[in-house]
């Protein structure tokens, strides 16, 4: 098998847990990735991945998540983000509550998880890369 540029490499992947980040979680672990996998509201579909991943509940709009969350891969390599929140409302009335939530979630967290996560790859001077990828 030849040598995988990400093999040993310590990647977050925020919203890992289903969907879309199931299936990175799946490629990254194939190539050898060590992988933290951070979720905020699939428990259960997070868990499938404990015996392969370090999970981590992690709700991007908070700090003391994020800094938790980064803190699980102490020689970051790469920050993945596919989290998201689409807004969905079952009344008008609950309208300017969900788009607040959805920017935190889509738009303010990823930002600061990407920047906190830039900053100490500096600091290490690690070479890797961050991708994000939302849902709005």
């Amino acid at each position: 098998m030849p040598e995988s540029s990400l093999a040993n490499r310590e990647i977050v992947l925020a919203g890992g847990s289903g969907g879309i980040g199931a299936a990175v979680a799946g490629l990254l672990l194939a190539e050898g990735a060590r992988l933290v996998i951070g979720y905020r509201a699939n428990r259960e579909r997070a868990e499938r991945w404990a015996g392969s991943a370090t999970v981590v509940p992690a709700d991007l709009a908070s700090a003391p998540d994020r800094a938790r969350l980064l803190d699980a891969a102490p020689a970051l390599y790469g920050l993945v983000v596919l989290a998201g929140d689409p807004a969905r409302i079952a009344a008008p009335t609950e309208t300017e509550a969900a788009m607040r939530r959805s920017h935190e979630v889509n738009y303010l967290g990823p930002i600061l998880l990407a920047r906190e996560a830039a900053e100490r790859m500096a600091a290490a001077t690690t070479p890797g890369a961050i991708i994000l990828i939302s849902t709005m």
